[in-house]
């Protein structure tokens, strides 16, 4: 007969499959690098492209200075033109070498870069964005237009094409269609400031002033406080008759405004060339290692998210990738460091410490598991997944399988799922509630009849009774 002990390891096993793993895919969401991952463009690389030289620069630095500004911008052409090099074929490197030309000012190099991409694969939507974000700083918006929608006719879903399609649609006079873009936009987004920002800006013009006061409005709650959102939302006041909000909104524009502008002059004053070039490195490694990965070189791009969050020590994106990228080889180990910095980065934000939770139990360690999971519930303490998280290192052996018990119970409480009365019922089974434990899996059976694990899980408990 199999013993108790046994069970109860079997039970955590089939957790690992349900609702732990759950949990943790929805705490570690994959982020596309360059888009197109299911369709990339493979056309072979025509001879006839030869890349660019790279422009010449005058030092507007002293020696020292400009050196490291010189080897920085080096590594932006370096990078960019050892990727088409190593990828050949690849339309995202040939793309991103554009870019670098692009941002340090060889338009006409990153024109025909882009114009390559076109010619070898016309529905390769980055080459159509990168197109019109270009036309759009340089006031073709009919052309703007034009390469937008078609990026965005190629992936609806891509969320960086709505707003600049808007603006280029907003400065021809189609004020109408801008609209329509942005509530699209900002109903998937409503968390965007800029979104409801701009759609005010568009019923403004429209002279719809409650639509505008309504988004203006939005502008501020999405991402306080905003000084453009603010005076939006006073001249729409204004033109609706109510002078008084009228008035308090521009007053707090007036005081915020000054204060948006001793922020920006001191940040003007104190960014050197240098910071903004190793700004441009971190974006073109960033792009680098997501096209990488895209081609199943993931040592190369490792290699460029690490460089990536070496230069910049408080950027976010490349250590989510870093630890998304481990966690897909099953590293859980050299996660872990770099989760913990995110923490330390966002001490708020709750994924964090629940992805560090995880990353700290799979690798066998449990009291920093429970720390960080106990965090989640103190910034959440109306989400279930802490709760349910806790409770599986409870009952762990020598840990507390009564409070994992309380635990288990709580996230039920919360949200009462199928994996949830699983957690549950593993937890009873292991504090010796049997009779609880049983109740528990038939209520996961019945909320989730198709899962067999369920049933599985149902007939070891039942094969261990006395």
């Amino acid at each position: 007969m199999l013993t108790r002990r046994t069970a109860l390891a079997a039970l955590i096993l089939l957790i690992g499959g349900s609702a732990l793993a759950a949990l943790w895919a929805r705490s570690n969401l994959w982020r596309d690098g360059p888009r197109h991952d299911a369709a990339q463009p493979t056309q072979a690389q025509p001879p006839s492209l030869e890349i660019p030289s790279r422009p010449t620069f005058a030092r507007a630095e002293s020696p020292p200075k400009a050196h490291a500004v010189a080897a920085l911008r080096d590594e932006c052409f370096d990078v960019a033109e050892r990727l088409v090099s190593e990828l050949p074929g690849n339309l995202h490197a040939v793309c991103l070498l554009g870019t670098v030309h692009h941002r340090h000012g060889n338009d006409a190099a990153a024109t025909r870069l882009w114009d390559h991409c076109l010619q070898l694969d016309p529905h390769f939507a980055d080459a159509h964005h990168t197109h019109g974000l270009r036309d759009l700083v340089a006031g073709d918006f009919a052309a703007a237009e034009e390469h937008l929608r078609e990026a965005q006719r190629i992936d609806p879903a891509w969320e960086e094409i709505p707003l600049p399609l808007a603006q280029a649609l907003a400065s021809q006079g189609k004020r109408d269609e801008a609209a329509r873009v942005l509530e699209s936009f900002v109903g998937s987004h409503p968390e965007s400031s800029e979104g409801w920002w701009r759609l005010g800006q568009a019923y403004y013009e429209l002279k719809e002033y409650r639509n505008s006061e309504r988004c203006y409005r939005a502008a501020s709650e999405a991402d306080p406080p905003s000084a453009a959102a603010l005076y939006g939302r006073a001249k729409s006041l204004e033109k609706l008759g109510a002078a008084r909000e009228a008035r308090e909104q521009m007053h707090k524009f007036c005081r915020l405004r000054h204060e948006e502008d001793r922020t920006v002059r001191a940040a003007r004053k104190s960014m050197t060339d240098e910071d903004r070039l190793r700004f441009r490195v971190v974006q073109t490694r960033m792009t680098a290692g997501r096209v990488c990965l895209m081609a199943g070189s993931l040592a190369n791009a490792q290699t460029h998210f690490l460089r990536a969050a070496a230069l910049d020590p408080q950027h976010r994106e490349s250590r989510e990738t870093l630890c998304d990228l481990y966690q897909r080889q099953e590293r859980p180990a050299d996660a872990v460091p770099i989760r913990q910095e995110l923490c330390d980065l966002e001490p708020d934000n709750p994924r964090h410490w629940l992805s560090l939770g995880f990353l700290s139990n799979q690798t066998g360690r449990p009291a920093e598991a429970e720390e960080g999971f106990r965090r989640v519930n103190e910034l959440t303490p109306r989400q279930a997944d802490g709760y349910a998280a806790l409770a599986q290192v409870q009952m762990l052996p020598d840990r507390n399988p009564g409070e994992a018990v309380e635990l288990a119970k709580t996230a039920v409480d919360l949200a009462p799922t199928a994996p949830h009365h699983y957690v549950l019922a593993t937890a009873c089974w292991s504090a010796g509630e049997r009779a609880a434990a049983r109740a528990a899996l038939e209520q996961a059976i019945r909320l989730d009849p198709a899962d067999p694990r369920y049933r599985e899980a149902y007939h070891r408990l039942e094969r261990e009774q006395p």
